[in-house]
């Protein structure tokens, strides 16, 4: 009888390793979208946007600066790390307030409009 119950114990143990949960995130995430004036909706054109990482304990890291271009678009695609990471865009322009948006790591492609916000000074 120990012996069933031993033999039951181990064959269920590996039951449960077997059935660990598979990471379906995308490998790769493409990123696009257009930033505008929020006030006029005219396209802004060497918008600076940083993509950045964060485990949620230490400060952000920096990955890539990318800009828009003539017509305010934007266009990119990065590898993501298996590792909890958060990604985020920031983007800012002198005389604009920073935006920042946060990337859904499971989204493949991801469209954002960002309408970014004359300073007051």
């Amino acid at each position: 009888m120990m012996k069933k119950i031993v033999l039951f114990s181990i064959m269920f143990t590996m039951l449960l390793s077997a059935c660990k949960k598979k990471d379906t995130r995308p490998d790769v995430l493409h990123i696009s979208g257009i930033v505008t004036d929020k006030e006029t909706s005219n396209p802004k054109d060497s918008v600076s946007i940083e993509l950045s990482k964060s485990d949620g304990f230490s400060s952000r890291i920096i990955l890539d600066t990318y800009s828009t271009d003539s017509d305010g678009k934007f266009s990119f695609k990065f590898s993501q790390n298996k590792i909890s990471y958060s990604y985020y865009l920031i983007f800012s322009k002198k005389s604009y307030t920073k935006e920042e948006v946060h990337i859904d790591k499971d989204k493949e492609k991801q469209n954002f409009n960002i309408q970014l916000i004359k300073d007051e000074k």
